[in-house]
């Protein structure tokens, strides 16, 4: 297999693992700052109501979650105290390379076996 080859197989799968989780940590350090991650340049762009969202995270607890079946995924689980009672929700950074280019915030307890 030609080097060129190699390269084109490495970037259909997205980018490294440890790049995904490079970004996710710093998107993290964005919430938790209460920074925009738009302005800090971790992702392209938010809607009103996920940059909402992620204001209400800022004091929840992050754990980014592996996804090696989905290398142009990233997946972080925020665990949150409402009302004396755990809620979890989960942010979705879908990758192009190296490049956040979308995210989905959703209950992590509408996708089973997460959390």
């Amino acid at each position: 297999m030609s080097v060129l080859a190699i390269l084109f197989a490495m970037a259909a799968n997205g980018p490294s693992e440890s790049v995904r989780i490079r970004i996710s940590h710093q998107f993290i350090a964005a919430v938790a700052k209460d920074r925009d991650p738009v302005a800090t340049g971790v992702v392209q762009a938010l809607t009103a109501e996920q940059a909402a969202q992620l204001k209400a995270f800022k004091s929840c607890k992050p754990a980014v979650l592996s996804q090696p079946r989905a290398p142009n995924l990233s997946s972080i689980l925020w665990r949150c105290r409402e009302d004396r009672k755990e809620v979890m929700w989960v942010t979705e950074l879908l990758f192009d390379g190296s490049k956040v280019v979308s995210i989905e915030i959703f209950p992590a307890s509408s996708r089973p076996g997460i959390g």
